[in-house]
């Protein structure tokens, strides 16, 4: 039998597939994808296998693992995942497993005991445990200080979000563009008041929303009373095909939420293509952007700072090139997915030299 790699992983979800279609780029050998969660993306080589969301369909999944699988066993997502994890201890599965909790697993689970102890028993029998931030690492070692963590980055494809150089407009509005969810966490009502203050200045912008969420309607209320309703305008979702358009049609992103597990996805691609972030100085924004250099950081909830930014900038007082420039060096260098691709691959490496074949 072939070594090949498997991963346990939402079959919906695009980070498991940007993660999966990556390595299968690189990885010398046969690839699984179990799914418990549909089978909304696919890659060529790639077996995927999907079963039923229970105790049978995990135990399928377990039997297949046992018949099929020589190799690493890599587990994304620690929520319902948990479950597998445990009952596949139950029936001797002996694969070297690697988990990758996101960041809600670990936010949410350490305050479940139940789920605690079993992320405890996860962590204790995994050879290894990645996370995307530096926080989530530290939340690892607080509930299994003896884990072996390394942060891994989902990471942008710099490719396909390339450089593109932005200048204030000479001449017609500045465009300005939100793409979190419609979401209470995600903080879009300060955007819009900062647009009632920017408006009340006669300031020249115009602000985006591709986005859906629970208070649609709520925050169209808002734009309406603040008589915006020519200045925001609601596109409602977008696809992944469509957002290397979208932003290089937008001047400027803005993010006010007021939780990120590490830095969000679409801050990094749009940081990717040289556009200047404006985002809330929330988890480990600070990490990722330093104010007046390389983005914006803007004190949480505070609209009336954010529209003073956004004046700086329209106003064309600030280099946003230069700024441009310095925030896709930084994703660059720190979050390509080519380049953590290239880590993880070598990780799985390294453990399967450990096997006894």
């Amino acid at each position: 039998m072939n070594k090949n790699l498997t991963f346990i992983a939402p079959g919906n979800s695009i980070h498991s597939f940007k993660w999966i279609s990556s390595i299968a780029e690189r990885y010398d050998g046969d690839i699984y994808w179990i799914t418990f969660f549909g089978t909304d993306y696919s890659i060529p080589g790639v077996k995927q296998i999907e079963f039923k969301r229970n105790i049978k369909g995990m135990l399928s999944a377990i039997f297949f693992i046992k018949k099929h699988v020589k190799g690493i066993v890599h587990i994304h997502s620690l929520g319902f995942h948990l479950l597998f994890f445990l009952l596949s201890k139950f029936v001797f599965i002996k694969n070297k497993v690697i988990s990758t909790p996101w960041g809600s697993d670990l936010i949410y689970g350490k305050s479940n005991p139940i789920k605690l102890l079993i992320l405890k028993n996860v962590f204790k029998n995994s050879t290894l445990i990645t996370c995307d931030a530096i926080f989530m690492k530290e939340l690892i070692k607080d509930i299994y200080p003896l884990a072996k963590v390394k942060v891994i980055y989902f990471g942008i494809d710099t490719d396909k979000f390339s450089f593109q150089e932005r200048t204030p407009p000479k001449s017609g509005a500045f465009k300005l563009l939100s793409i979190r969810n419609l979401e209470d966490v995600y903080n879009i009502e300060s955007i819009i008041k900062m647009m009632g203050i920017v408006s009340q200045k006669k300031l020249n912008v115009q602000l985006s929303i591709y986005a859906d969420g629970s208070s649609m309607e709520k925050l169209k209320r808002l734009a309406s009373d603040l008589h915006l309703d020519d200045k925001i305008l609601f596109f409602g979702r977008y696809s992944q095909d469509s957002l290397v358009n979208i932003l290089a049609n937008h001047d400027a992103y803005v993010s006010m939420s007021r939780s990120d597990a590490g830095i969000a996805s679409s801050t990094a691609e749009a940081m990717a293509t040289g556009m200047v972030c404006l985002v809330s100085d929330v988890a480990e924004n600070s990490l990722w952007i330093s104010h007046n250099v390389s983005g914006f950081l803007v004190p949480n909830n505070d609209h009336k700072e954010l529209s003073r930014n956004i004046e700086l900038i329209v106003k064309d007082k600030i280099d946003i090139s230069d700024i441009g420039a310095k925030a896709r060096d930084k994703i660059v260098t720190c979050n390509s997915i080519a380049g953590e691709m290239e880590k993880m691959n070598n990780i799985y490496l390294s453990i399967e030299k450990t096997f006894v074949w």
